[in-house]
């Protein structure tokens, strides 16, 4: 199956700012490539894959139902005041048009509309492709629902290196983590207690991505019918910094990174042999305290 890959843009714009801020020497332009590289190298990408780049538009169709949404994010990044936030966000503005320019890579951004959206509708829409969500966002989890959806997280790691996929839990249950969120969403500032149907109905209609009002998921969608139909050509020659176009170029065009490559059916390996492992560490604890 072909795969889809959705790159959560924001997650890397902000940890390349806050590496940024230990480490000035290295531009955060080339740290937030550079970390999608990365992720790109351990999920293997073959020339029928498509990469949609999902980002943040302007402003947030969320809190015209709940005004609280995310309304603490300003003052968090405030408090870091060796941070020159509008510098940064024109630094990774022109960054996203190189990428647009220079890679086949599908850059999606609406205004409004989250990336979180995008990666919704793409799970829905692109029923016949292997989804691969590159983010760390666990408001992404309920897309497990679908079951052509996988996770790949640049936090966790494999065999000591970071980058590997979330292993879905074989219990999993989407409408019971929904209904979490609806109760409290605390990554999102909904933290308010719901005290009628009203602000039941808006708390739900904010954190359900298994289902997104019609004027969201029709915008998306007119989107992904150019990237469905769409073959965009690559332009190496404009990529930012020599030796990230060299790895671009290696990823794409040769079997240089193929031993790096990370499966979901390693993950899960790996995962239960850490479980069987505990669970003979447990049984034989429980014996020597029999024999004590």
């Amino acid at each position: 199956m072909n795969k889809l890959i959705v790159i959560d843009w924001s997650i890397f714009v902000h940890r390349a700012i806050f590496s940024y801020r230990y480490n000035r020497q290295i531009p955060v332009e080339y740290t937030a490539l550079n970390m999608i590289l990365s992720c790109l190298i351990k999920i293997g990408l073959d020339t029928s894959d498509k990469v949609i780049v999902a980002c943040d538009g302007r402003g947030n169709w969320r809190k015209d139902y709940e005004a609280q949404y995310k309304a603490n994010r300003k003052e968090y990044r405030e408090s870091f005041d060796d941070i020159d936030w509008n510098d940064m966000w024109s630094k990774f503005n022109v960054l996203l048009e190189k990428v647009n320019e220079s890679t086949n890579w599908y850059v999606i951004k609406i205004d409004k509309i989250e990336a979180d959206d995008i990666a919704s509708v793409c799970s829905r829409y692109f029923k016949d492709r292997e989804i691969i969500l590159v983010s760390y966002d666990k408001d992404w989890e309920l897309l497990w629902e679908y079951d052509n959806v996988k996770i790949f997280s640049q936090l966790l790691k494999f065999n000591g290196l970071k980058g590997a996929y979330k292993v879905k839990p074989s219990n999993f249950n989407a409408y019971k983590l929904l209904s979490q969120k609806i109760e409290k969403e605390k990554t999102d500032n909904l933290i308010n207690p719901i005290t009628n149907e009203e602000e039941y109905k808006n708390r739900e209609i904010c954190v359900n991505l298994l289902e997104l009002p019609a004027f969201v998921e029709d915008k998306v969608k007119e989107y992904l019918l150019d990237v469905e139909a769409e073959e965009k050509n690559l332009n190496l020659a404009y990529f930012p910094f020599h030796n990230l176009r060299e790895k671009l170029n290696m990823l794409i065009n040769h079997d240089t990174y193929k031993d790096k490559i990370v499966t979901y059916e390693q993950c899960v390996e790996k995962q239960l042999n850490k479980k069987i492992k505990k669970q003979k560490r447990s049984k034989k604890n429980g014996r020597t305290e029999q024999t004590e």
